[in-house]
């Protein structure tokens, strides 16, 4: 009995977590987000959209263009990144720039690269040195006297898609493969040899986000794990035929990916389980980044799919349990509530908490956390924790906001319409139209419709689609409730 009852909380506690975990989004709309990063020390979050960069202090209620070179308008971002210390790294069509100041101005950091190259990749060895990729080949460089030192023995000419370091290794994704180094001595050997867009690791397992094409099937998907720092490397994404990973993130156990089809891919278990990433069918993740709790995702604007681009959030989804300094966590979710609500946070043991409401950073002198905070206008809510030693969390924000303010939009769960099948698909593909004179049509990437059907009545719906050329299609249905869209896969 006793286990029956543990049981039941459980599954009520997960549907709670699965509830309240909705992705917000938190601006940038109609632009396509394709790199994002978060300050730890005060919570800014940093965006590239459509090439330029973004900055938002306040979870997206306001956004910033941030102006990297004021004699190089045409400066066109690529990649961010912002390190421990606060610094804040872009990569740049005109070499790599910096800022370490509140006022975010920016200086070319460029002292020996070759004639400013294409950075689009960045990581951080360590805590004091600096790597990038570049279609120069990558460099690294101390962060404090910036002098760039080539890193490319063996390394064929690419243009990188992700740069990453972990235990003593650089792996570099191109679209041509991933090359391996270690990280004392330049040596390059090629590990992967198909397209690889992004990688993640976590613990002893690489994971890269791939589009393998081809006619062997058993090949086919969007991400691959290696166990053994990329001697080999094994499917680890369920077969969705020609389906293409652009993002991979992970931690502990999960891991999450954006693909080309339906928005992309989530597993509570390090793949032995896959479900939808609920963005919504017709969404494209394409970079993730972690800020205290919360997720964010950015995502590729199609002019032709309605509230298509911007970026997301999703709050409370992880926990400050394994962090050396744990963190206070929102027991109240922040998002967006139609009324007056009072929001508990929870302290971390040996710790104070303490909180600002008008977006500034909290410190010792902010307010001290002994009772809910009353909330009952749109606010953004700072804590972080003060221990006995005097060490201090991260800055772990929340942005609660009340009533039908514009602004952030919140995604519903996904309704109890089955999805087309099968997908992908070579000849038919499926669906049920649930309410009469339904409209339904086919658009091609480029926006063209392809094919449409008009005043279709409820029911079973086969839609042929031998005649369409091979790729990724939308499949748009509308009814008098309204419009969804799905992305579906008409292979050869």
């Amino acid at each position: 009995m006793k286990k029956f009852v543990l049981a039941i909380i459980s599954l009520l506690f997960y549907a709670n977590v699965s509830h309240s975990a909705l992705w917000i989004k938190i601006g940038l709309e109609d632009k396509t987000v394709s790199s994002v990063a978060c300050n730890s020390q005060n919570g800014n979050i940093y965006a590239v959209a459509d090439n330029l960069l973004y900055l938002s202090e306040n979870d997206g209620l306001d956004w910033t263009l941030l102006n990297l070179d004021v004699n190089q308008p045409w400066v066109h971002v690529y990649r961010v990144l912002v390190d421990a210390k606060g610094r804040i790294y872009a990569g740049t069509n005109n070499g790599i720039y910096c800022s370490d100041n509140a006022d975010h101005s920016f200086r070319a950091i460029n002292t020996g690269l070759p004639h400013p190259p294409n950075v689009t990749a960045i990581c951080c060895p360590d805590i004091n040195s600096l790597a990038i990729g570049t279609n120069a080949g990558v460099f690294i460089s101390d962060k404090d006297s910036i002098q760039w030192t080539a890193f490319n023995r063996n390394l064929p000419e690419r243009t990188p898609n992700q740069l990453l370091c972990h235990r003593e290794r650089f792996y570099l994704a191109t679209n041509s493969g991933i090359y391996v180094s270690p990280t004392d001595s330049a040596h390059w050997e090629q590990c992967f040899f198909n397209v690889a867009r992004d990688l993640a690791a976590q613990d002893a397992v690489i994971y890269a986000a791939t589009h393998i094409s081809g006619s062997d099937y058993d090949q086919l998907g969007a991400l691959y794990q290696s166990f053994n720092s990329g001697s080999s490397w094994e499917r680890l994404s369920p077969n969705e035929g020609n389906v293409g990973g652009h993002a991979v993130f992970c931690d502990e156990n999960r891991i999450w990916l954006g693909t080309d089809g339906g928005g992309g891919l989530y597993s509570p278990d390090r793949g032995a389980y896959w479900e939808t990433l609920n963005l919504g069918p017709w969404f494209t993740a394409l970079t993730f980044a972690q800020r205290g709790s919360a997720l964010l995702t950015g995502t590729e604007f199609y002019k032709h799919i309605d509230d298509s681009g911007g970026l997301y959030i999703q709050y409370n989804v992880f926990s400050s349990n394994r962090q050396e300094i744990p963190f206070p966590e929102f027991i109240t979710c922040p998002g967006a509530y139609n009324n007056r609500l009072y929001v508990e946070l929870s302290i971390p043991a040996n710790s104070k908490v303490y909180y600002s409401l008008d977006g500034g950073t909290p410190d010792s002198s902010s307010l001290l956390y002994l009772e809910p905070i009353k909330v009952d206008s749109t606010t953004l809510i700072k804590v972080i924790a003060i221990y006995e030693d005097k060490t201090t969390s991260i800055v772990n924000p929340g942005l609660f906001k009340i009533g039908k303010e514009t602004g952030l939009k919140a995604i519903p769960e996904l309704d109890h319409a089955a999805l087309p099948y099968p997908n992908p698909c070579s000849d038919f593909i499926n669906l049920t139209v649930p309410d009469v004179n339904a409209n339904i049509s086919v658009i091609n990437l480029t926006g063209q419709v392809v094919y449409s059907d008009q005043a279709v009545q409820s029911g079973n719906y086969r839609l042929p689609v031998h005649a369409l050329k091979p790729g990724l299609y939308i499949l748009q249905l509308r009814t008098a409730a309204g419009k969804k869209d799905w992305k579906f896969i008409r292979q050869p």
